[in-house]
C-alpha cells in the first residue's frame, strides 16, 4: 500500500470542473471548429482529473498500486489533454485565462504527478495552493468566462 498525500488539489480541480460547466455559452464570439475541438480537450483534461480525484478519493489514506497507477495514468493523460489546448483559444474564453490555467492548473498537475513519483510534503502543498488559486480565480470570473456550447 502506499500513503496517500496530497491529493486536495485533485479534488480542488474537480470543483473548477463542475463550475466550468456552469458557465455562459460564448454564442457572440465567431468560435471555429477548432475551438470546439480545443473545448473538447479542456473538458477531457478535467474530466480525468476528475476521475483520479475519485479514486484517490475512494482509495482513502492508502493506495494500492493499482490505484497508484490509475491515478498516475489519468494524471498524465490530463496533463496531455489540458497542453492540446492552444493559448489562442484561451485568451478567447477570458483575457486572462491562459495565465491562471498554464501557470496554476497545470503547473498543479505537473506538481500532483511528481508528488506521485516522489511524495514530498512541499511539492504537495504547492499543488494544492496553485489548484485552489485556480478555482478561486475561476470561480470568481466564472460569470465573464465563455466556452463554445
Amino acid at each position: 500500500m502506499y500513503k496517500r498525500r496530497g491529493f486536495l488539489p485533485i479534488f480542488v480541480a474537480l470543483m473548477v470542473l463542475s463550475a466550468s460547466a456552469c458557465t455562459k455559452s460564448g454564442e457572440e464570439k465567431n468560435w471555429t471548429k477548432e475551438d470546439y475541438e480545443f473545448t473538447n480537450h479542456y473538458y477531457a483534461s478535467q474530466r480525468d482529473n476528475k476521475e483520479a480525484s475519485r479514486i484517490a478519493r475512494q482509495a482513502g489514506n492508502q493506495f494500492s498500486k493499482e490505484q497508484l497507477s490509475a491515478i498516475r495514468a489519468l494524471t498524465v493523460k490530463a496533463l496531455a489533454e489540458s497542453r492540446l489546448v492552444p493559448d489562442k483559444f484561451l485568451d478567447k474564453i477570458h483575457p486572462q485565462f491562459k495565465d491562471h490555467f498554464r501557470n496554476q492548473f497545470e503547473v498543479a498537475l505537473d506538481l500532483a504527478l511528481n508528488n506521485l513519483d516522489t511524495p514530498d510534503y512541499q511539492t504537495a502543498q504547492r499543488s494544492s495552493v496553485l489548484f485552489s488559486d485556480y478555482a478561486d480565480w475561476f470561480t470568481a470570473n466564472q460569470e465573464d468566462i465563455k466556452f463554445p456550447h
